[in-house]
């Protein structure tokens, strides 16, 4: 890259190793400049895209082939150099089909090969290939947006196809996207409007008809009247549409004298024309002057290069020519020039005959698919109406076996109800058996309890009156014995007697002790309360909570309430471990009016369906609490289970 480039482009496009350019700084460059900018450098910019093309065919991923692919032909579209866009297009296109995050790019050079192609007199191709563009913007929602620039593309397209009302109709499609308000100086909006303007004239030139005239007045004027149009480039466009408006009229002096204000020196300082538009605007500025009889046009138009793909203007350029020639009586050259006329003219007509066939194309096409789609409605109807009868049929038949279905199961039903009751019947009478064996075994446990504590007191009492009296007259004998010894080794024999005798009456008081408090002691609530609390603490994943008066009520309980109720905090402990899943349980026993008050309370799931061990448990509880004259009532719920009592303390 020369200095001359490199310093010409603005400090963020420059590349960092100018001898060595990749393709992400070049794609920056030709997007951040315009045609003029790239024209001027054009030697250098061919250099650089060359050596893009060199290592093209060396590239194996398809996301760097698309990237050298597109900044090649964007190049070559900014230089107006058409030969290899075709190939780049093609190259560009069958690299990025298929890849769905590459569906924009694809429909943009579907339009652009289109416009190619359109420009170079091939507009059937151009439709074919705009086709594909519409194709994916009709199956894909997520890209309707990018309708708007397929109808943009549609528009030179079917113009060139000679389809005038075709191209105004997609041109107001794109014009609907900016709905009832001026977008202002909005580039796409005032081509849009420009391009309506040119059509009209198109119009009005082949049919005459002023309907087509006032319509293209009308769009210059609105252009003309846009608020915050400060560039000469749009005025200098609606001279030309004005100017091209009274050609068409025939009002040469007019047309003369607009293409003359379009041609002035100030809109060409400020860049207001491409290629064509300055050709055109000369040739025509000269073919109104030729019109008038003004010879000098003569050789100013045979001076302008006139590209050989522009067919309308090569053959307006050989109709004047043909015309003047025959009007000074220079027949040869009217002739000459009147024999290219009719092949530009037969061109152009077989360009519209192939519009023709294109619009007829199109309208079998849909003609086609509007009776396909009534073929398919009526097959539809059809397949429906059968549907239907299968449908009644296959309802009838439900409705049969349902009511055959339904009555078999009542019957089922009916059975299992009559089982069930006597399986619930059979239930209960076993489930009153369990609870009366398990009274009677209470019963009997707590007879043999007390006839084991009342043996017990018999046996401490027996001991203390028998043996413990007799151990302590023996006592009193050995040290009357003693004292009237008269020799010491008779004195100290007598003394480990007596020491003996002492130590056999402490262990025989001590027994009698234990035995009798063994008759009182067996169930102690206060000893479970402690050991549950502490077994159960908040480390545990249950925890047991105790709460009792500051002097525990237990200090009042008889040996029978402390059997009891021992045995009630058990199984409500146990029947809640086993069958609530809760995380806490709580204990409270309090004195109040000479009554111990008692609740027992998890936060559990509560008693759902009650198995008979959970239930014999309960009804163990309320037998228990009854044998000490008390009450007990059982709450359960969604919040857990709750066990409240009362029994009355003894004097």
């Amino acid at each position: 890259m020369s200095d001359s480039l490199y310093n010409a482009l603005r400090k963020e496009l420059r590349p960092a190793d100018r001898n060595n350019i990749s393709v992400e700084e070049v794609s920056h460059m030709l997007a951040e400049n315009q045609n003029s900018f790239v024209i001027y450098y054009l030697a250098e910019f061919k250099n650089i895209v060359h050596q893009l093309e060199e290592k093209y065919p060396h590239l194996n991923s398809r996301d760097d082939k698309v990237a050298y692919a597109h900044v090649i032909v964007t190049f070559y579209v900014l230089a107006n150099i058409t030969a290899p866009q075709k190939y780049w297009y093609s190259q560009l296109i069958g690299n990025a089909k298929g890849v769905d995050s590459l569906k924009g790019l694809l429909i943009n050079n579907y339009m652009n090969f289109a416009i190619l192609y359109s420009q170079q007199n091939k507009p059937d191709s151009a439709m074919e290939i705009l086709q594909n563009a519409v194709d994916i913007t009709d199956t894909d929602t997520s890209l309707a947006n990018l309708k708007f620039y397929v109808w943009l593309a549609s528009v030179p397209i079917y113009r060139s196809l000679q389809l005038y009302p075709q191209a105004i109709d997609f041109a107001n499609r794109c014009l609907s996207f900016y709905g009832n308000t001026n977008p202002g100086p909005d580039r796409v909006y005032l081509d849009l409007q420009l391009g309506k303007a040119g059509i009209f004239n198109l119009m009005y030139a082949a049919g005459k008809n002023p309907a087509f005239a006032d319509s293209s007045e009308t769009l210059v004027k609105k252009v003309m009247a846009t608020p915050g149009i400060d560039s000469g480039f749009w005025f200098q466009q609606c001279y030309r549409m004005i100017a091209q408006l009274q050609y068409g009229k025939g009002n040469y002096k007019e047309a003369e004298k607009f293409y003359g204000i379009a041609l002035q020196p100030r809109y060409a300082k400020e860049g207001c024309y491409g290629y064509s538009g300055l050709y055109k605007t000369n040739l025509y500025y000269n073919f109104s002057r030729i019109k008038q009889g003004i010879s000098s046009g003569i050789t100013a138009v045979l001076d302008i290069k006139v590209p050989p793909d522009d067919y309308f203007s090569l053959q307006e350029l050989n109709r004047v020519l043909s015309e003047y020639y025959d009007s000074k009586g220079d027949y040869r050259n009217a002739y000459r020039y009147y024999k290219a006329y009719k092949n530009y003219f037969d061109s152009l007509n077989i360009l519209g005959q192939r519009g023709r066939v294109f619009e007829a194309e199109q309208k079998y096409a849909v003609a086609q698919k509007e009776k396909q789609i009534v073929k398919l409605q009526n097959q539809s109807l059809h397949a429906k109406s059968t549907r239907n009868k299968l449908v009644m049929g296959g309802l009838v038949v439900v409705v049969l076996m349902g009511s055959a279905l339904m009555l078999l199961y009542m019957r089922s039903k009916r059975q299992k109800l009559l089982r069930a009751a006597e399986r619930q019947a059979l239930s209960d009478e076993l489930y009153a058996m369990e609870q009366q064996m398990e009274q009677e075994r209470l019963l009997q446990r707590r007879e043999r309890e007390k006839a084991m504590t009342e043996q017990r007191k018999s046996i401490s009492k027996d001991m203390h009156d028998e043996v413990s009296s007799s151990l302590a007259a023996l006592r009193f004998f050995i040290t009357d014995v003693k004292q009237r010894a008269a020799d010491k080794e008779t004195k100290a024999l007598l003394l480990d007697i007596e020491e003996e005798a002492t130590h056999v009456y402490e262990h025989s008081r001590n027994f009698m002790h234990k035995l009798n408090a063994n008759a009182n002691e067996n169930y102690n609530v206060a000893t479970l309360l402690s050991n549950l609390s502490f077994r159960f603490n908040k480390e545990a994943s249950l925890q047991v909570v105790v709460n009792t008066d500051d002097y525990p009520v237990t200090n009042r309980f008889s040996p029978q309430q402390h059997a009891e109720m021992y045995r009630v905090i058990k199984e409500a402990v146990a029947n809640s471990m086993k069958h609530s899943g809760s995380s806490i349980i709580y204990i409270k026993l309090h004195e109040i009016d000479k009554h111990c008050f008692f609740e027992i309370a998890d936060n559990g799931k509560g008693i759902t369906n009650q198995r008979h061990d959970e239930g014999i448990g309960l009804i163990t509880i309320s037998q228990r609490v009854a044998l000490l004259q008390g009450e007990v009532s059982i709450g359960t719920g969604g919040t857990g289970t709750k066990i409240t009592g009362r029994f009355p303390l003894e004097q």
